[in-house]
């Protein structure tokens, strides 16, 4: 499971225990539609009790 949280170029994600295919599934519009918008991005990754 995972949050995923933007602010100006920054996209924060904090995933929980283990990523899944609807997990990327969202994830990857969000990194798409975010890098159109900005010129730079920079991507924050929080774990929290995360599995392989």
């Amino acid at each position: 499971m995972m949050k995923i949280y933007k602010k100006e170029a920054t996209v924060y994600m904090v995933a929980e225990n283990k990523l899944d295919a609807k997990d990327y599934e969202n994830l990857i519009p969000v990194l798409t539609e975010h890098i159109t918008a900005h010129q730079e991005v920079s991507w924050y990754i929080e774990m929290e009790n995360f599995e392989g």
